[in-house]
């Protein structure tokens, strides 16, 4: 290919190549500095010295300097300056999905995050995660670990089975990323080469994919181009790449590229919802959206 290109356009090439090599370069370098500085003046500052929080700031600061997650951090950017590029949003009200989706796990587990409004959205302003969910699983108080969560094994839904929501067909499958042990103190692992960890992408109909990710490691049990039916599994909920705690990261997106995909709104048919820890689901719903601090169950 690179013989059949004019000297103009390996020049354009070449350009294209140091200018994005020179920005991940400036990136890092000021991911270092800044860094540096937030390590001698911390902001915000936690109440407690050992405080929950301070873990979660020390982390975050220390990945400014991963290089992958730069980089991915870099395609995140350039993927919303092209999926906001002439192109008018997603409206949950108006979209419909092509297929059935049922909820991609088994037994009751709880919505922590995400929705379909800008008070519920996992993440409103980032747009292949607009209407991602990220799920777990707790016990009759509302708590996500049994003991002080301080191992993996602690967390209820750390090695839980994952499932497809729909048939389809597997476009892509990552796996191989640690499982970050340091849970009980909101720190993430500053150190992962994949922010999404270990994950599944599923085709389920023209425009439509599935991406479960933050899997256990050496958990799943397809790979690219085996067809799945709805609720196969797929692999063991982790708590591997960007994570705070094992948990399922869910969302239905309009491409088969994270980084340029455009978050999908997703109706899963027959489920039980209820809204605190202390019921059981019993309020069938039909067809819907999940919500924000809801316990959901498959029907």
């Amino acid at each position: 290919m690179w013989k059949n290109l004019s000297r103009g356009e390996r020049l354009y090439y070449l350009a294209l190549l140091l200018l994005i090599g020179m920005t991940l370069v400036f990136r890092m370098g000021l991911g270092l500095l800044l860094a540096l500085f937030l390590y001698l003046f911390p902001y915000p500052r936690p109440q407690k010295k050992n405080s929950p929080y301070a873990a979660y700031f020390r982390s975050e600061r220390w990945s400014l300097i991963n290089p992958f997650l730069n980089v991915q951090g870099l395609l995140q950017l350039m993927g919303e300056w092209l999926t906001n590029a002439g192109q008018s949003r997603i409206s949950a009200e108006e979209y419909e999905n092509k297929v059935e989706y049922r909820l991609p796990f088994q037994g009751i587990w709880k919505v922590a995050n995400g929705g379909v409004s800008p008070e519920t959205s996992h993440s409103w302003n980032i747009n292949s995660q607009r209407y991602a969910y990220d799920l777990l699983m707790t016990d009759e108080t509302g708590r996500s670990f049994s003991g002080e969560g301080k191992e993996l094994k602690d967390y209820y839904c750390f090695g839980a089975p994952v499932l497809s929501p729909a048939t389809g067909t597997v476009l892509r499958v990552q796996d191989g990323i640690r499982d970050y042990p340091g849970v009980g103190d909101y720190s993430i692992d500053w150190k992962t080469r994949d922010l999404r960890g270990n994950f599944v992408v599923i085709c389920h109909a023209e425009g439509e994919y599935s991406l479960s990710a933050h899997l256990q490691k050496g958990s799943i049990t397809v790979k690219a181009g085996d067809e799945v039916n709805a609720g196969q599994v797929i692999g063991r909920c982790g708590n591997s790449g960007y994570s705070t705690e094992p948990h399922l990261h869910f969302q239905l997106q309009d491409s088969a590229n994270f980084f340029i995909a455009k978050g999908l709104p997703i109706r899963f048919v027959q489920f039980y919802r209820a809204d605190n820890s202390l019921e059981e689901p019993r309020e069938l719903h039909e067809n819907d959206y999940l919500e924000r601090e809801n316990w959901v169950q498959k029907s």
